[in-house]
């Protein structure tokens, strides 16, 4: 007699089991190595510090050591690119910035559609920029250094690490919405734009708060605004860029994970899910809260502000006449 319908049904679906393994299995038994979160900047730095604490509260979430491995270069594009070549097993995850947003549009050797290429995990945090200026600069607030830079256009100058960097784009973004011109003077890292400017060198700068926290309570550095839509936790006597003088502006950098495309819907559920756990550490709140807010977006609302931002700044690069490099 032949097979019942039922009964060729399962001999079906276990041939099909056997040959391809299903979403549970996958979740079911990955990870069973060691998984690595590059970060495309050299060690030490905000970045970096972020991304080995995230990584430290992951391991025995997901039973497997998580690792951080820095491939710095071209401005954070080799350690981007080395994750977006990797398989996307879920073994390679990239905790890239608000720089990875900027790529398409100012570095011409960056030929990947960032939206293709890689896979949004979660936003786990964003900061914003403070604007500074020196301790005996004559400007006491932002009113005034944008009422001097408009009776003199061009004549002040603030620095940044780089062209293209996320603080020199920010600032220019700043001085658009302002209407105001400065000068630019780009610089080999964010400490020497700081002794820059409290040598005298620049008139003004633009950092996150926890690279000019030092000269800000210290006294050498004068912190004009923030960036954010409200005035920030960790130092709530700063005012907004909003509230001094340019309503409606806000700027900050985001850090966030990221796989390579391709990799399987059941991982990318299990690593969002366990980074946001992670993210409601108490050690990682401290932390985090330090530079500006935690997150823990949803893959989904990580794709809709890469592809904001990404606009944003092309727009910014565009009106700014920054070439490509």
């Amino acid at each position: 007699m032949p097979p019942t319908l039922p009964r060729r049904a399962l001999l079906a679906s276990t041939l099909v089991a056997s040959l391809c393994p299903g979403r549970q299995a996958m979740a079911a038994e990955w990870p069973e190595r060691t998984l690595r979160v590059v970060v495309p900047y050299g060690p030490g730095g905000v970045t970096d510090n972020m991304a080995r604490l995230l990584a430290n509260k992951l391991t025995p979430r997901l039973g497997q050591s998580v690792v951080v491995e820095n491939r710095a270069g071209a401005g954070g594009i080799i350690g981007t690119e080395n994750v977006i070549r990797s398989q996307p097993d879920g073994y390679s995850l990239l905790f890239a910035t608000v720089t990875l947003s900027v790529y398409p549009s100012f570095n011409s050797n960056f030929t990947y559609d960032i939206h293709k290429a890689l896979q949004p995990i979660s936003i786990v945090a964003s900061a914003p920029y403070v604007i500074m200026v020196a301790g005996r600069s004559p400007f006491q607030n932002l009113q005034q250094l944008i009422d001097h830079a408009k009776q003199n256009p061009g004549k002040l100058n603030f620095g940044s690490p780089g062209v293209g960097t996320s603080t020199h784009l920010a600032f220019e973004a700043f001085l658009a919405a302002a209407g105001i011109k400065m000068t630019h003077v780009p610089y080999g890292g964010s400490a020497a734009v700081q002794t820059a400017l409290l040598s005298n060198d620049l008139q003004v700068m633009i950092d996150t708060y926890t690279g000019i926290a030092g000269a800000v309570e210290s006294g050498q550095g004068r912190a004009l605004a923030i960036t954010s839509d409200r005035r920030a936790a960790f130092n709530p006597a700063i005012p907004t860029v909003a509230e001094s003088g340019v309503p409606g502006f806000t700027a900050d950098t985001w850090f966030g994970l990221l796989a390579p495309a391709g990799t399987s819907a059941a991982i990318v559920e299990r690593l969002h899910r366990e980074t946001v756990e992670a993210l409601k550490d108490p050690q990682v709140v401290e932390n985090f809260s330090k530079q500006g807010s935690v997150v823990g977006s949803t893959p989904a609302q990580f794709a809709t502000t890469l592809a904001a931002e990404q606009r944003r700044w092309a727009k910014v690069i565009a009106d700014a006449g920054i070439e490509k490099q």
